[in-house]
């Protein structure tokens, strides 16, 4: 670029004379044949470009191209920020401020091309902003900036989200290839004028029109952020993978080779063995690999002690391989440079991203055959209680003097993955009844799970072969008051439950019974907690009396008298509701 005298004056150019009508649709007329015909261009959402007063286009940045090809959306002149390294050479120069450019100095907070900004829009035009501060040619989009967010607080003028894809592939050097670009605009987003502005405030706004950015990105094809991910192999380096997707805010489900294995991270939050010291998040659950569903999944990791590789689920073209300097800690503990080889670009900029939010640095590579992982270090080895393998073991150790109970640990642990099968769903359904909300009863039926597998041995041995399912429900009880107690201590707000909704029906007898069950529902919650809990045991779990008795600590008499005023108190609560 010039002298600072030369910037000035491109900036002051554009805000008191703005374009040259006639270069500016000299230039239109060229190029949107040559858009429309060599790169295909597809044009959605015209309609939210207002014809009249200020708007702030705020798109993401794949290419050189972007501004030209977004000002397609509207037959207005618009104006758009350039990088000031772009202003050299006066032909250039020229032409870049006849057709509405102007230069901004990256990184720095150039308050003069945000007061150039201000200006255009209060004059009544149309300004095309990229939050993401520079090309992300590759991958899911980048993080936004915060300054599109604070010039519509000032102004007042409308945001509108915009999305561009296919750029990224038109240019190789110098050649324009003929890819398809698509470029899709949303609703106006309209925040008001504000007298004090934050930096806070500014960010919010700006996130939340990027939130709809990411609609229309996704919308036209682009790469989705990582959402969920599968990391099969609780070893050292998987376990490292998981806790630094988790830490990135990736929902990730750690595969372990056992039930053993699996029970021992859950309850532990910890690979003591093979990763002592790291954390998983919470976000980040752990279950037997052979069990897990990986259809939804946006990334499959497979981990083994030399290897570490990721893929889309069902492009096993996309495939990616992890490398590193140092070992799993160290690398988590930003410690050593992790690197991403994978020759599909987009995969690898998504890997990348979510590893570099977890605070680790990155490296990228198309060459997987360049990468290694250093071996981890040797298992730490494990402590008094936690036996491995399927050797005999003795588990939940009596006190001296009584006979010690020695048994075969893979038995024992296929005979707990029997009673998991086959209670899970009564275990859930009775928590669900209890809290109200599937988040909680997720986490009761995986806490119960855990103490039952605490104490499975005594149970078996104490049954005298009994059902276990009453036993299982007393634990989830226990637990579900505890919850309760906590709660009451520590008042939460709470929050509406957002699983999926079930097809609509229309139907009269539908909508009649649905009626009928909400009213009963409604009618079970004013029942006192005994005659509660007996009603969902009996009728929710198909539980007889026998079991509920053991479950709640009653005499079989006792139970039958409890259910029956419960059913009688229902009928009275569920009548008066209808009469009301």
């Amino acid at each position: 670029m010039g002298s600072v005298d030369d910037r000035t004056r491109y900036l002051q150019h554009a805000r008191t004379k703005g374009v040259n009508r006639w270069v500016y649709w000299f230039f239109r007329a060229l190029f949107q044949p040559f858009f429309t015909v060599w790169l295909r261009m597809g044009r959605v959402g015209r309609e939210h470009i207002p014809n009249t007063g200020p708007a702030i286009l705020a798109c993401n940045h794949r290419s050189f191209l972007d501004p030209f090809v977004i000002a397609m959306l509207t037959r207005r002149s618009v104006y758009s920020m350039a990088k000031e390294e772009l202003f050299r050479g006066r032909i250039r120069c020229w032409l870049l401020v006849r057709v509405g450019a102007f230069p901004i100095r990256r990184g720095t907070g150039d308050q003069e091309a945000m007061d150039t900004a201000r200006a255009i829009l209060e004059r009544g035009d149309i300004v095309i902003m990229f939050p993401e501060g520079t090309r992300v040619r590759r991958g899911p989009l980048g993080h936004p900036h915060s300054g599109a967010g604070r010039l519509a607080l000032e102004t007042g003028a409308p945001l509108i989200p915009v999305a561009i894809n296919g750029t990224q592939n038109v240019r190789r050097g110098w050649r324009i290839r003929p890819r398809r670009v698509t470029v899709r605009a949303g609703a106006p987003m309209a925040f008001g004028r504000a007298d004090i502005i934050s930096s806070r405030l500014a960010a919010a706004v700006t996130e939340r029109v990027w939130a709809n950015v990411a609609v229309q990105w996704e919308w036209l094809g682009g790469t989705p952020p990582l959402r969920r991910a599968v990391v099969l192999g609780a070893g050292a380096w998987g376990t490292a993978l998981a806790a630094a997707l988790g830490r990135a805010g990736v929902s990730t489900t750690l595969g372990a080779q056992s039930t053993e294995q699996a029970l021992e991270l859950t309850l532990d939050r910890e690979n003591a063995r093979d990763l002592p010291g790291v954390e998983l998040p919470r976000n980040v659950a752990v279950a037997v690999a052979t069990d897990l569903q990986t259809d939804d999944a946006d990334l499959i990791a497979r981990a083994s002690t030399d290897t570490l590789t990721a893929e889309h689920p069902g492009d096993g073209d996309a495939t990616a391989a992890l490398g590193a300097d140092a070992g799993p800690a160290t690398a988590l503990a930003d410690g050593g440079a992790v690197t991403v080889a994978s020759a599909d670009r987009d995969l690898q900029a998504q890997l990348a991203q979510a590893l570099r939010e977890a605070g680790i640095r990155v490296r990228r590579t198309d060459d997987a055959a360049t990468v290694t992982l250093p071996p981890p270090p040797d298992p730490a080895p494990r402590s008094p209680g936690r036996p491995s393998g399927s050797t005999p073991a003795r588990i939940n150790e009596p006190a001296v003097g009584d006979k010690a109970r020695w048994v075969d640990k893979a038995e024992l642990d296929a005979r707990y993955s029997e009673l998991y099968r086959a209670h899970l769903r009564d275990v859930y359904s009775y928590a669900y009844y209890r809290v109200g909300n599937h988040h909680d009863a997720e986490d009761l039926t995986e806490q119960t799970f855990l103490q039952a597998y605490r104490h499975f041995e005594r149970a078996l041995a104490e049954s005298d072969g009994r059902p276990l399912r009453p036993w299982l429900i007393r634990i989830a009880h226990n637990l579900a008051a505890n919850l309760y107690r906590d709660r009451s201590r520590k008042p939460q707000t709470p929050i509406d439950d957002t699983s999926a909704l079930t097809t609509a029906h229309t139907t009269e007898d539908l909508v009649e019974g649905r009626d009928e069950l909400q009213r009963i529902l409604k009618g079970i919650d004013q029942l006192p907690e005994d005659r509660r809990e007996a009603l969902i045991m009996r009728f929710s779990l198909g539980m007889d009396n026998r079991e509920i008795a053991r479950a709640m600590g009653r005499t079989d008499g006792a139970t039958k008298v409890l259910i029956h005023r419960a059913i009688r108190q229902l009928e009275d609560i569920v009548r008066e509701e209808t009469t009301a």
